[in-house]
């Protein structure tokens, strides 16, 4: 049986999609919601009636394999509180983050039992939430890169968890750890809203809260990023890509993102956070940008825009926001082996691609 962990605004869509691409009931973590559903499913070319189970975060829980959903902190509870439900099965890590699946082992060893089987995707699966009876899914990610530590294991992964998410493909760690998705918006949305934000006004970051000035700033973050992923020899399609991809709606290719994103019902009304202390800096700058810029730092690439969002991120919340070194050094060394290595097949690449930028 899949569980689906983390909290219960990102476990209910999760197990709703893997319950009815799979046919099978899945259990999900959740302090809003009892018992089991039956509910219809709808949105993003998603239809059918899903059956799910929700389970308390504190109740012991056990299960065949796991999709663990939150920021890295929200999984650090889970993954801490009971290790044992963790150990020897898989766990998918949606999302992962920089060198994730090569660095969590260690927490378990830490903790005393056998690590998990680990892959991750680089960002939010889907998105979505229960009105009125029914579920209804507002974001799914097409072609979303899955991998793990080997060739092998990835394929393992994408075998077992295929099944629930049809998106998936198979990819590499270079990629998932580079395309992170939240960590180019999140940010730059943040930063340059922070007297809406530190005032406690209510906003909505898809809205109001991008404009052009903020387009620029991610547009930056993505350059240095696709540098990185070409230095590294993965594959990753730009940002315009992977967020007009959401829509699947026939978006220009020539108007700037804001305005498609205006232009969508898609993006409507999305609450913007109302504290500095939010996990678009908290968690998108150290598991995303620093990860990345002290990646290219290493590598000798540009960095001034990943460095200039850390430390501006860093002087608004008042505190450090460094990545972790063991992290940067574990996905170089796995870059460095893959190299070497027989590389995933293309059909890993989502459409439109880039693996590299000229």
């Amino acid at each position: 049986m899949l569980v689906v962990v983390g909290p219960a605004e990102r476990t209910l869509p999760v197990a709703a999609v893997a319950s009815v691409s799979s046919g099978e009931r899945v259990l999900f973590t959740s302090e809003e919601v009892s018992g089991q559903l039956t509910a219809p499913i709808e949105g993003c070319g998603f239809s059918g009636t899903a059956v799910i189970q929700a389970i308390s975060p504190d109740a012991a829980f056990a299960g065949d394999n796991f999709v663990a959903t939150g920021t890295a902190e929200e999984l650090e509870g889970f993954f801490g509180a009971r290790p044992e439900a963790f150990a020897g099965k898989p766990v998918l890590l949606a999302p992962g983050g920089l060198g994730a699946v090569l660095v969590v082992p260690e927490r378990f060893r830490q903790w005393g039992v056998a690590e998990p089987r680990l892959s991750e995707v680089p960002g939010w699966m889907v998105g979505g939430g229960l009105h009125e009876g029914r579920v209804r899914i507002v974001l799914r990610r097409q072609r979303l890169a899955l991998a793990a530590a080997s060739e092998e294991e990835t394929y393992a992964a994408l075998g077992l968890f295929g099944r629930y998410f049809p998106d998936l493909v198979a990819s590499d760690l270079v990629s998932t750890g580079l395309g992170g998705i939240n960590a180019m918006v999140h940010p730059p949305l943040a930063l340059l809203n922070a007297t809406r934000i530190d005032n406690g006004e209510v906003w909505h970051y898809w809205d109001e809260g991008f404009t052009a000035a903020v387009e620029r700033l991610m547009e930056a973050v993505d350059r240095e990023r696709l540098d990185l992923v070409e230095a590294l020899q993965g594959t990753s399609p730009r940002l315009r890509e992977m967020v007009l991809s959401w829509r699947g709606d026939g978006a220009s290719a020539s108007a700037p993102l804001y305005e498609e994103i205006r232009s969508s019902e898609h993006y409507r009304s999305r609450p913007g956070p109302t504290v500095l202390d939010t996990r678009f800096l908290t968690d998108d700058v150290p598991y995303g940008i620093a990860g990345w810029e002290q990646v290219a730092a290493r590598l000798g690439l540009a960095h001034e825009t990943l460095k200039a969002v850390r430390v501006l991120s860093e002087i608004v919340l008042g505190r450090e926001l460094e990545a972790d070194p063991h992290a940067v050094e574990a996905l170089l060394t796995y870059a460095q082996r893959r190299t070497a290595a027989t590389p995933v097949p293309d059909d890993a690449a989502e459409p439109g691609a880039t693996p590299k930028r000229a």
